[in-house]
């Protein structure tokens, strides 16, 4: 779901936004789950579906965080926007820095000496004014040109922070493979924990959100089928194979 592609968009009530890419006939759904309000330091924890995932076959199962090295779903075609990576590729022998994004979008980063002579810098090469430095081993800082960063703990998005040092810090468990808990922490305050995971397996179970509230999601044949609030169904999906029909 980028600025340079065309969809119809169509509104599907609770269950979110649904995009249907002009080009392809794809479709994409966009679900908040929830949000934590904040003048200066907001944050909205939400899901993406990319039918995508399944052009090739609608009855291959597609878990798109774990095919980011992770050990967490929530649904089969369905990634977070928490969830986001920086790795290397090499592609024809040039070396560039592959970002996946918050709704699954990979773009790649390229070095430009034209824009950086010390060659520390890779730049996005879809226009987005994003570029990223290494900052050690699979780590990395990503930038924009308001100083917000985005930095990278083993290639995975630990934290995002704005012009002024607000910050959202992502937590994983110890072997760096779950989100644990997304934190909000303003400069020169307290940490406040906005969303806490819980997990059945491998399976995003419930999120509590600061108010203590909690969502929980409900799953079936790997694929998610209704997310609750409290005990009150506010989205559901169905399937076609593994397609959201």
């Amino acid at each position: 779901i980028e600025p340079y592609y065309t969809y119809a968009t169509l509104g599907v009530g609770n269950a979110g936004t649904a995009y249907i890419a002009d080009s392809t006939g794809q479709v994409k759904v966009a679900k908040s789950i929830l949000s934590y309000a904040s003048i200066v330091n907001p944050y909205t924890l939400s899901l993406t579906y990319n039918s995508d995932y399944f052009s090739a076959s609608s009855s291959t199962d597609y878990q798109p965080m774990e095919k980011l090295g992770l050990t967490m779903r929530i649904g089969s075609g369905i990634t977070l926007n928490a969830v986001q990576k920086v790795e290397t590729e090499t592609i024809s022998g040039i070396s560039y820095l592959k970002y996946h994004d918050g709704d699954g979008t990979v773009h790649y980063f390229q070095k430009d000496s034209s824009k950086d002579s010390t060659g520390t810098y890779f730049y996005d090469e879809d226009g987005l004014g994003l570029k990223i430095k290494s900052t050690g081993s699979s780590s990395y800082e990503m930038s924009d040109d308001a100083n917000n960063k985005w930095t990278f703990t083993n290639g995975y998005l630990t934290a995002i922070s704005d012009e002024t040092g607000n910050q959202i810090l992502i937590k994983y468990d110890s072997a760096g493979k779950k989100i644990t808990s997304i934190a909000q922490k303003n400069k020169g305050g307290a940490e406040i924990a906005i969303a806490t995971f819980t997990y059945s397996g491998n399976y995003i179970s419930t999120i509590q959100d600061a108010a203590g509230i909690t969502y929980t999601c409900a799953y079936s044949g790997g694929k998610l089928i209704n997310i609750k609030r409290g005990d009150t169904i506010i989205a559901q999906y169905t399937y076609s194979g593994h397609r959201v029909a």
